[in-house]
């Protein structure tokens, strides 16, 4: 079984959503040629919501974005003046714990 460290709250995964799979990408290799986070991984979604006085139900690409916690501040930034939509959804998660390996990797991968 992997060691585990100790419970920490120094790393997020952040999620946003886009509507095309281009959009995902794009912000997901300029998130990672920057060095703002280890991995992001995109899912296919159904996101049902309220805009604008109508119920919408959307196909999107979910964004889960591994990161430490002090970059979500940029992240939230670059990801709001390059998103399509007005109000992008830009929240974050608390990893509250890992594997050891996983978390040197994430470590080594990120500024």
């Amino acid at each position: 079984m992997p060691q585990m460290p100790p419970k920490t709250t120094k790393y997020i995964a952040i999620q946003t959503t886009t509507p095309t799979k281009k959009e995902a990408h794009k912000i997901a290799k300029s998130l990672l040629k920057k060095r703002l986070c280890a991995c992001i991984q995109i899912r296919k979604i159904t996101s049902l919501y309220e805009w604008q006085g109508a119920i919408c139900n959307e196909r999107e690409y979910l964004l889960q974005i591994k990161t430490h916690k002090k970059h979500f501040e940029a992240i939230a930034l670059f990801i709001g003046k390059i998103h399509s939509y007005d109000t992008p959804q830009i929240i974050s998660l608390p990893i509250e714990s890992m594997s050891e390996k996983y978390q040197k990797w994430l470590d080594k991968s990120i500024n």
